[in-house]
């Protein structure tokens, strides 16, 4: 079986750990894949990354592939031109945002991906053949492994540098041990390790979702300029009682929308319990594993 996967999103961020995530998952499976890039140059880096950490991929061609899967519409159309034979597209929607490279791509895309009620409505229509699951993570790198039984250590994954110089702020003031991993100030490639340290998880969308596999507390919320909000926003600590309602909208923020303040924060904050963490933990792994994903994305 040969798989291709096709970006023009290559930086670091949620993107790239999607794919990254699937890519290990087709690994396992010793499946190699190739990673196509919508600009010639693009992609070094993530491919460079994947490379090192003994991913079986290839920038290689094949005349044929049983599926492909693509994020972007400039990577399908290169696909296109070049007449590579494929017999499954599935384009993954990644992204709220309805910029072009969301844009259904309609034919040959045979099976759409989204991991939100809120893309689905946006980006699709009735008539189209739509994949819905919560995103994957790989459960065999973010582990359980304990906090505090009081939150002493919080972990930012917010991709605005507004809200965690708020959170940087308000940790000084409330006596918290802070730490954030900005894609482009600070990225990294060692959230998984930075996670199991932390007792409590700030952050959107994937990161979300790390956090839980490892069994820590998590507020889900930040601040985007496709947010359209003057202030930062959060769903709130993710609980049993609200998990549901927060994946339809990818845990986001977007969901309650309610606004981050100090006093908004510190509420959330007082809900901190080593039971939620547990909840999390077991949650992921019933419904988070991302070989569940894949075994779907390979499905016909």
């Amino acid at each position: 079986m040969r798989v291709l996967i096709a970006t023009d999103s290559y930086k670091l961020g949620g993107n790239w750990t999607v794919l990254e995530s699937i890519v290990e998952s087709l690994t396992k499976r010793n499946i190699e894949t190739t990673m196509y890039y919508g600009s010639n140059d693009a992609g070094q880096l993530m491919f460079d990354h994947f490379e090192k950490n003994n991913l079986m991929v290839t920038k290689d061609i094949h005349p044929y592939y049983e599926y492909g899967f693509f994020t972007q519409v400039n990577s399908i159309n290169k696909c296109l031109e070049q007449k590579i034979n494929i017999r499954k597209y599935t384009q993954l929607l990644l992204c709220v945002k309805k910029t072009d490279r969301n844009k259904r791509f309609g034919h040959p895309i045979q099976t759409y991906y989204t991991y939100s009620q809120e893309i689905k409505q946006s980006h699709t229509d009735s008539k189209d053949n739509v994949l819905l699951l919560p995103l994957g993570v790989n459960l065999e790198k973010f582990k359980f492994s304990n906090s505090n039984g009081n939150c002493k250590n919080i972990y930012s994954l917010s991709q605005s540098k507004k809200l965690n110089t708020f959170l940087e702020s308000f940790c000084k003031k409330y006596n918290f041990n802070f730490e954030y991993n900005h894609i482009r100030e600070n990225p990294t490639f060692d959230i998984s390790n930075k996670i199991k340290k932390s007792d409590l998880i700030i952050g959107a969308g994937k990161s979300v979702y790390e956090a839980m596999s490892c069994g820590k507390n998590v507020i889900s919320g930040d601040w985007r300029k496709y947010y359209n909000t003057s202030y930062p926003i959060m769903d709130g600590m993710i609980l049993k009682e609200n998990i549901n309602d927060l994946l339809d909208y990818n845990c986001s923020g977007r969901c309650y929308r309610k606004k981050i303040t100090e006093n908004s924060l510190l509420n959330e904050i007082e809900k901190y319990s080593i039971d939620n963490g547990k909840f999390n933990y077991n949650f992921a792994r019933e419904y988070l594993n991302i070989d569940d994903l894949v075994d779907r994305l390979l499905g016909d």
